[in-house]
């Protein structure tokens, strides 16, 4: 049986995943966890993650993986099929 996922409080996302804004529904954060390794973190609203760790750009990469759940997740309402391995 499965059981029904509720949203998120939006503040306490917020005081976990800072950076707002980048892309509407998701909340990220940064961190240097050594000289030159970052690890971007996001999460939405319904709990959904991405992670990415390595150099500078790993952030946009977060950005865009999220904005590819949201794609898929689109996709999928339409359909009816899911595009996720």
């Amino acid at each position: 049986m499965r059981t029904p996922i509720g949203k998120l409080d939006e503040a306490l996302v917020c005081r976990r995943y800072p950076l707002a804004h980048l892309l509407p529904g998701w909340y990220f954060r940064l961190e240097e966890e050594s000289p030159g390794h970052y690890v971007a973190e996001g999460m939405d609203l319904w709990g959904r993650l991405v992670s990415i760790s390595g150099g500078e750009d790993v952030l946009t990469q977060a950005v865009e993986s999220a904005r590819m759940i949201n794609q898929c997740l689109s996709h999928e309402s339409a359909s009816r099929q899911s595009c996720l391995p």
